[in-house]
């Protein structure tokens, strides 16, 4: 007995020296070479590299990366045709009555065929990738400053890519290069090691949980107008407790652009508080350059009895109503919400997943349309932005989408309505809706195990071709959409896998 508790000790002694396990791209071993892993967020740079978030929300790493991959491996994964002769953008679905009682798809052929995928640790793989960087845990939507977003800025001198850190209130900021090679922006880290972030945002404003964030322009009292990021708070601040309630708010941060970026917000305002859309978090923010205000959307919640010792956070369930908040820019640090409109009564779901500005006015170039996903129940909804302050945003259209509708892309076309790329979570596809239409006119499906961001990484005129993470599949997807015929969407790529 004495034996046994003597080498238990040994043992947990042992465990508070356990060697730290970096991330796939900074480990040993088969950890050596870049992976994709519970990937979230991504955005595309003007020389069309494409950065992608890589979560760690497994837990099993000591932080998640931002990996760049370049753009000329996107580019050939494009109507690419495989080693084995396949043609993977006009590969097709065949049956035949080979199936049996006991296995009924034996005749089936798949419309992907294996050879068209590109898994984990093959050479080919190993190419694509053109810098990487460790960030921390649970990253969500990646977002790009100016001189990331700008074609000359960019060719110069590069920019910086962004992401929050929920579990350490961490703001990443990792500079981009031209080419995607990438290192940690000034005052965020050493060398590629960018874990450290720029500030934790709930010591800077009461911030828990940095989430959705944007770039845009806003002025203090007095002051000319400047380029800032505005950080939005997924998870609702714990203001005080009154008989075991949490009672809450949210935040959104606002911090000036420049390199090196600051280590504190220029200031934060309230979107949301305990009497205003009842402190609740959010998970889209979209900001409005001409009406000078942001549009916050989602609705996550603070609750007690968990057993975990502090609140925890989920998304709003069993409640009746659905806020948009419009929150002005311009006033400082008395900035709060202004206009809560609620969804519900005109679509009676409770969650906002994500949205996007469509439609600019001819004149003004104010968005004049507001596309979003909601669940419970699961819709696609069209809402109207009137260009009269004086008139409400009305919800104008409602479409039935599959099950857990994510983040959305809006495809512009020229003389024609919009087409809608959605990610369908639960069902492993990509929704199409066309608005000339009316309806859903495909579902792209084989993506793999829940796709979870979508952006459009190129558009010629003639096909718009979007890249969506594959977040529990370990990967990427890419998606051509001919414009013409939005029906015809396909898939063309499967890059990466856990299985590898």
């Amino acid at each position: 007995m004495r034996f046994r508790l003597l080498a238990a000790l040994f043992l947990v002694a042992g465990c508070e020296n356990l060697p730290a396990v970096l991330p796939p791209g900074f480990g040993t071993g088969a950890l050596q070479q870049n992976q994709f892993f519970f990937p979230t967020g991504l955005a595309v740079a003007p020389d069309k590299t494409l950065i992608v978030a890589n979560g760690n929300f497994g837990h099993a790493f000591e932080g998640g990366t931002m990996v760049a991959v370049r753009a000329d491996y996107i580019r050939a994964h494009f109507d690419r045709t495989s080693a084995a002769g396949i043609d993977c953008s006009q590969a097709s679905v065949v049956f035949n009555d080979g199936g049996t009682p006991g296995n009924p798809d034996a005749g089936f052929v798949a419309q992907f065929p294996p050879d068209c995928d590109v898994f984990q640790g093959t050479p080919e793989f190993n190419a694509a990738f053109a810098g990487a960087a460790m960030i921390g845990n649970y990253a969500g939507p990646v977002a790009l400053d100016d001189n990331a977003t700008n074609p000359a800025a960019f060719a110069a001198s590069g920019g910086t890519a962004f992401t929050g850190s929920r579990d350490t209130n961490t703001l990443n900021a990792v500079h981009v290069a031209p080419g995607g090679a990438l290192s940690c922006a000034d005052g965020a880290g050493s060398g590629v090691d960018c874990r450290k972030g720029l500030f934790d945002t709930a010591d800077a404003g009461h911030l828990d949980g940095p989430f959705a964030i944007v770039p845009g322009d806003a002025a203090l009292p007095g002051q000319p107008s400047q380029r800032v990021l505005f950080i939005g708070s997924l998870v609702p601040f714990v203001d005080s407790i009154d008989n075991s309630i949490p009672i809450t708010s949210s935040a959104v941060a606002v911090l000036a652009q420049g390199t090196p970026y600051p280590k504190q917000p220029l200031y934060t305002m309230r979107a949301s508080s305990e009497f205003v859309a009842a402190g609740i978090g959010m998970s889209s923010l979209l900001y409005d350059p001409v009406r000078r205000h942001l549009v916050a959307g989602g609705c996550y919640q603070r609750f007690a009895n968990t057993g975990a010792g502090e609140p925890a956070t989920s998304k709003c369930l069993n409640l009746n109503f659905n806020f948009l908040r419009y929150l002005p820019v311009d006033v400082g640090t008395a900035n709060g919400v202004t206009l809560a409109i609620d969804l519900f009564p005109s679509i009676q779901s409770v969650d906002l997943a994500a949205m996007a500005f469509a439609d600019p006015d001819p004149i003004t170039s104010a968005p004049t349309t507001i596309w979003a996903t909601l669940r419970n129940p699961d819709t696609l909804a069209k809402i109207n932005l009137p260009l009269n302050p004086s008139v409400p945003p009305s919800v104008t259209r409602v479409a039935p989408l599959p099950s857990a509708p994510g983040q959305l892309v809006v495809i512009p076309r020229a003389g024609r309505g919009n087409i809608i790329a959605v990610a369908s979570e639960r069902m492993g596809a990509l929704t199409i809706y066309d608005e000339d239409a009316q309806q859903v006119v495909a579902n792209v499906e084989r993506l793999g195990d829940t796709p979870y961001g979508v952006a459009l990484w190129d558009n010629d005129g003639v096909n718009a071709r979007l890249v969506s993470t594959i977040f529990a599949g370990c990967s990427i997807a890419l998606v051509e959409v001919p414009l013409a015929n939005p029906a015809g969407a396909a898939l063309r790529a499967r890059i990466g896998g856990c299985e590898q």
